[in-house]
């Protein structure tokens, strides 16, 4: 295998039968007892144009290699035992002062214990490693589609439990319960608003991604700006509900709509002129 991969591009072999091995040089990578340790399998996608073909060759990919790499055999390597600090610190004539602090921090490691649970654990996470796994550049950038939808519902979750919570401590539990059902309601129609977009203006999709998810979040901080000084001017009043309802919206309406929808409206406006 190593004399085939050094036969060169530019080479009579290359040229008048097609072997060139030198293409893959990079895709093999042998140990020092000239054995194969890990090979590279190239592949390509076909032509994607949308987000969700993206998302689709990443999930398929990954949905290949997990079902043919029970099948594949892997080369038994012999399980690398940690070397102490001290032998590391004999390979070298002239350690320097910060190898030397390294050295005592390690051997202190060890006598407490922690230092033979640290290299346990890491040839342990080195075994498990999945024998074949798929990359590509633009995996970086869409695995997170794989997850975000899940990730967009628990930080929902977390969030209209820490309204409910702060809600509660300050005024009490049916207060909280309302403000909480209020900035579900502003989440669940900014949602549906989005929806909307997309089926009116269909070439220009608004797409689920770590902006959007973002945006949605900061909805709920909105919704409890709003509507927390409603319900805590609505528990100062006294009379019937009617009355506590009138006079909240007569003392806190207009600076909710003055103070923060409109500041928030023209900072937020802003942004239309940013170029990124």
């Amino acid at each position: 295998m190593r004399q085939f991969i050094k036969i060169p591009i530019n080479s009579d072999c290359c040229q008048m039968y097609g072997i060139c091995g030198e293409q893959y040089s990079l895709d093999i990578a042998f140990n020092d007892d000239g054995k194969v340790e890990t090979t590279r399998f190239r592949f390509m996608h076909q032509p994607m144009k949308s987000q969700q073909d993206y998302i689709d060759g990443l999930v398929e990919t990954r949905r290949a290699t997990d079902k043919y790499a029970p099948g594949l055999v892997q080369n038994q390597v012999e399980d690398i035992k940690p070397i102490s600090m001290e032998k590391a610190i004999e390979a070298f004539e002239r350690p320097s002062m910060a190898e030397k602090v390294a050295a005592g921090v390690r051997r202190l490691l060890h006598h407490s214990g922690f230092g033979d649970y640290a290299d346990n654990k890491m040839l342990s996470d080195e075994k498990n490693t999945p024998s074949v796994f798929a990359y590509s550049l633009y995996y970086v950038y869409y695995d997170q589609y794989t997850y975000i939808t899940g990730v967009l519902a628990q930080d929902v979750m977390l969030g209209l439990i820490a309204v409910f919570v702060a809600v509660q401590v300050l005024s009490s539990i049916q207060i909280a319960a309302f403000v909480v059902t209020i900035v579900f309601l502003v989440f669940f129609e900014l949602m549906g608003s989005m929806w909307m977009c997309n089926i009116i203006f269909g070439g220009y999709p608004i797409e689920q991604n770590a902006v959007f998810v973002v945006n949605l979040i900061t909805s709920l901080g909105f919704g409890v700006e709003f509507c927390n000084h409603i319900g805590m001017s609505f528990m100062r009043q006294t009379g019937s509900r009617e009355v506590r309802a009138k006079r909240a919206l007569g003392e806190m309406g207009s600076s909710v709509l003055i103070g923060i929808t409109l500041t928030k409206f023209i900072g937020v406006v802003l942004l239309a002129f940013v170029k990124s």
